[in-house]
């Protein structure tokens, strides 16, 4: 590695990760924050203003006001030499391959050692990129030929991942729809069948995580960043 100082920035809402970042990163010889975040809006904001653009910024998925997704956006429009690892809980295929998608460069897990950060940095600044066990040569693959498999959702598919992360059970989803249990448990079959999820929490979880879950009370689906794929068939009683 050439002896010259590389600039990084950080942004995550939860201060306990902010430290572990600072801490890891203050161990690591050549490499110093330039710009510490504690969202995507305020990152962006500290980006406009900053005489020393990072060359690589860790960006955490899940944060209030605007999170990784939009946040990436901005990044590779405006200042498309900056290179993203993301740092998250969310680590499903479609987030990862849609962070890719997006731009990022990395990818690792906040339920991994931190010690795979330097890896990832130095990773990504030698080669351009990071392969992990969540964002693989394989994902990255299909991500740039455009074979990474999205699920289709149906719009009944969409409002019962919503009933779900409302907390709702089966008998009081069923008689707000109209059908039985019987129906219901159908309907989150399939879900699971293009999830791979079987769990009724797993499901909650990737719902939230996707940003499937609208909060509106007509729970009104709005297209997420994920460009998530939705059925626009004619609407049924269920």
């Amino acid at each position: 590695m050439q002896n010259h100082f590389s600039y990084v920035a950080i942004a995550d809402d939860n201060p306990m990760f902010r430290y572990l970042l600072q801490k890891r990163i203050a161990e690591m010889e050549f490499y110093t924050i330039v710009i510490e975040a504690i969202n995507g809006k305020d990152l962006i904001e500290k980006l406009k203003k900053t005489a020393r653009l990072p060359h690589i910024c860790i960006l955490d998925i899940g944060m209030p006001e605007m999170n990784g997704y939009e946040a990436i956006k901005i990044i590779m429009k405006r200042w498309p030499a900056i290179s993203v690892l993301v740092f998250s809980q969310y680590y499903h295929t479609y987030v990862v391959g849609t962070m890719i998608k997006l731009g990022a460069k990395g990818f690792i897990s906040k339920q991994d050692d931190t010690d795979c950060l330097y890896d990832a940095i130095a990773s990504i600044k030698a080669q351009g990129y990071y392969y992990s066990k969540y964002a693989t040569k394989e994902i990255f693959e299909q991500v740039h030929k455009g074979k990474l498999e999205q699920p289709i959702f149906t719009p009944i598919e969409i409002k019962l991942l919503n009933m779900f992360c409302q907390d709702m059970q089966y008998s009081e989803i069923a008689k707000r729809l109209g059908v039985s249990t019987h129906t219901i448990e159908k309907h989150k079959q399939n879900i699971s069948f293009k999830t791979r999820i079987k769990s009724r929490e797993g499901l909650i979880l990737f719902a939230i995580q996707n940003d499937l879950f609208d909060h509106t009370p007509e729970m009104t689906f709005v297209p997420s960043p994920l460009n998530y794929h939705v059925k626009t068939t004619q609407k049924s009683s269920i």
